[in-house]
């Protein structure tokens, strides 16, 4: 079974939600307010994290860890104040539309990753 989860906006409120997409099913809103959901990996050896699209076949045996990403945005406040906010990327930005952004991000190691390594160095 695989799961795709992706953000989008909803095509009915035109909030933007987190979804889950698989086995064949169609995609369900999970939650609501996350802008944006980023995922880079770390190879083994490598000095920073990449996109998957960045990552040939054959290396993903080669990935030990994964950064997680996900910004999210809160309800609208009566009043327009801008609001200074940093984002998945780590860059300072300014929302004038009243709302509060933040960006929650994690470092997970991969289990098994190093079994994995080891496999390939015999």
């Amino acid at each position: 079974m695989t799961n795709r989860f992706y953000a989008k906006s909803a095509t009915s409120a035109g909030e933007p939600e987190l979804y889950c997409e698989g086995s064949g099913k169609q995609a369900q809103p999970l939650v609501e307010g996350i802008e944006r959901l980023r995922v880079q990996y770390w190879l083994t050896g490598a000095s920073s994290a990449v996109d998957a699209s960045a990552i040939p076949r054959e290396r993903w045996p080669d990935v030990h860890a994964v950064d997680l990403c996900v910004f999210v945005r809160g309800f609208a406040t009566l009043t327009k104040a801008r609001a200074n906010y940093i984002d998945c990327s780590g860059a300072t930005a300014v929302a004038d539309d009243g709302r509060v952004r933040q960006a929650f991000s994690r470092r997970a190691e991969i289990r098994n990753a190093a079994a994995a390594s080891d496999r390939g160095s015999t």
